[in-house]
């Protein structure tokens, strides 16, 4: 078991019983469109958008991390998931593991997709097609689709499957063993295949 889904893990377990809350509840509110199959993968999975887990592993909110521990957390969390899906669409994310983080903002970057007008920014797309709009306007956007038709998401449209173990609150945990691993993730700066994309879950706006 890795270091971040150690943390995962335990964070989840004994954490505050509220902030868990949050996580599940939002699958029904905020960009929580969702595969309806996905509930199933509760038993084995902890179902968590990407931008809560770079907020869980870092102790910090978006906002005060810099984007290159946003990158490292992103693709350590991405190496170790199950599968994901995008919560404003409910559409599976087959290629997840091709995931890209790019230097841009939502607000820098034209939507393409068929539905939106030319020139149309990533926010405008979200609030046309979602009702919804990032809560995070100036944190780095996530490409997938790598090779061929790609696609550009907020960190706040991509929910991961992250494994569950149990994780003995006695024990001290992997992550503090390794203690942010450089290999893993950089030093703190100073400042599910299985799902079917067809079926969707509409979420309660």
């Amino acid at each position: 078991m890795s270091a971040v889904t150690t943390k995962l893990n335990h964070l989840m377990m004994i954490g505050d019983n509220s902030r868990k809350h949050q996580h599940s509840a939002e699958f029904y509110q905020y960009l929580g469109r969702m595969p309806t199959s996905v509930t199933k993968e509760q038993q084995w999975s902890y179902i968590l958008r990407l931008s809560t887990i770079i907020q869980l592993l870092e102790g910090d909110e978006i906002k005060n991390i810099s984007d290159y521990r946003i990158s490292a957390y992103v693709y350590a969390a991405v190496d170790e998931a199950r599968g994901a899906f995008d919560g404003a669409t409910g559409e599976v994310i087959d290629d997840f593991r091709s995931i890209c983080v790019l230097p841009h903002r939502a607000w820098q970057v034209y939507c393409w997709c068929r539905k939106c007008v030319p020139r149309t920014s990533i926010i405008n797309h979200l609030r046309h097609t979602a009702k919804a709009a990032p809560r995070y306007e100036d944190a780095p956007l996530i490409q997938t689709g790598i090779g061929r038709e790609t696609c550009i998401r907020t960190l706040e449209q991509i929910w991961l499957l992250i494994p569950k173990h149990e994780v003995c609150p006695e024990r001290q945990l992997l992550w503090d063993q390794l203690n942010a691993s450089p290999s893993s993730v950089p030093p703190r700066s100073p400042s599910w295949q299985e799902m079917g994309s067809d079926d969707v879950d509409t979420a309660h706006q």
